[in-house]
This record gives structure tokens, sequence and C-alpha cells, in this order.
């Protein structure tokens, strides 16, 4: 998400407001399970006592259909003040686009899981769930915001990232980890991770081509 250059310039009062003017959905929410400590449906829950939440995955799907596509998806984001963005489980340090999606659409996520978010991301751009003891504390805050229009375009028009130099250092970082894959021999740059997966998927292709051998074989002796 550092790479993602609709980080490079903050919004102007101005054009906040335009944007602001524009949205017609509160909150939503577009996920197709619950989160470990179903902290999802939990937000979902409170923060729907004070306004509709609009869920459009199958999880507490409230509007129809069976989900959207990515464009759709994207087009949700920014007709929402709000989003509901929290990760599946909760690990430091590592953040998917549940938080970087809804910020480069102009809507405010509602964040939870990385307790380490604010190292990459500036909590004055987003709502950091971890900030609060409970989640009534976190709905009352986000209350105040939906209320207040002052206090909300001074959050969507903050820099979203920690650092503005971490744009610039990631970018020379990624260009040395490429440059390091393709000046290398390829027997010193070939890798696979040993983990669950790839051992899954070394099965499955050792068995894939046992099936495919058989049937060539089988070809010949016909």
């Amino acid at each position: 998400y550092y790479l993602n250059n609709s980080y490079q310039n903050t919004l102007s009062e101005d054009e906040a407001r335009k944007i602001l003017s524009e949205k017609d959905l509160f909150c939503n929410l577009i996920y197709w399970e619950d989160s470990i400590g179903n902290y999802r449906s939990k937000l979902f829950e409170e923060l729907s006592k004070y306004k509709p939440v609009s869920s459009y995955g199958r999880l507490l799907n409230n509007v129809g259909g069976k989900g959207v596509s990515y464009r759709e998806k994207f087009e949700i984001l920014r007709r929402s003040k709000f989003t509901i963005a929290v990760e599946g489980c909760n690990y430091k340090g590592v953040t998917t686009e549940k938080i970087e999606q809804p910020l480069t659409s102009h809507s405010i996520p509602i964040y939870y899981g990385n307790e380490d978010i604010t190292n990459d991301f500036s909590d004055k751009a987003f709502v950091n769930c971890h900030d609060f003891d409970n989640i009534k504390d976190v709905v009352d805050y986000i209350i105040d915001l939906d209320k207040n229009d002052d206090k909300y375009i001074k959050m969507l028009c903050e820099y979203p990232l920690a650092d503005k130099g971490l744009i610039d250092d990631y970018s020379a970082r990624f260009a040395e980890f490429l440059y390091n894959i393709f000046d290398q021999e390829y027997s010193e740059c070939f890798r696979r991770v040993d983990s669950v997966i790839s051992r899954l998927y070394n099965r499955n292709l050792v068995f894939a081509e046992k099936i495919i051998n058989n049937k060539i074989l089988n070809l010949f002796i016909r």
C-alpha cells in the first residue's frame, strides 16, 4: 500500500466538503464471513443501533444480492462516510487492504486488527478501535464524528500515512528487492516457502503429474 499514488496528495477542505456532500451511506460492511472474536458483527450491531449500516457481503447482508464486484465495492466505499475495516485475525505488524481501500476511497476506516497499525498509518486519518476500552466507546466516537462535519472533514483531510518519508523508503526497498531477484542466477534466486499451503500445493502437483502421466501411458497402451 505504500506504493499507492493516491497517498501522494491530501484533500483540501473544499474538496473534502464536496466529497462529503456526495455521500449517501452512513457506513458499510462488506465481508464473506466474520472475524476471529466476531468483532465485525459486534461492531455492525452496535453501530446499527444508531444508524443503518449497509452490509453487501454474505455476512449480515441486509441489502440483498450475492455480494458485489471489485468495481462495485469501491463505489460503495466512495458513497460511505465510514467503512468497517476489521482484519480477519489479529497479528502485530500484519496489515491488509482492509484499511487501505477505504482510505484511498475517502471513506473513514473503523479499523481493528494490527495493534501496531500506527507505525504505518496516521491515527488522525482513521478510527483506531485499539484506542478504546470497548465497542460502545468506539461507537460514541463515531457518532460524534458523524454529527460534527468539521471534525469529519478534518479527519478526511489528514495525510493517511504515519510518515511522508515511508513512500520513498519503501519504494527504494522494493526496487532493491526486485533487482536482487533478477540480478541473481536462477538457481540462486529460486525459493519456495515451506508452509502448510506450499506443502499442500506440492502434494497436489505431484498427484496431478501422476494423473497426467497415467493418461499419457494409457494412450500408448491402447
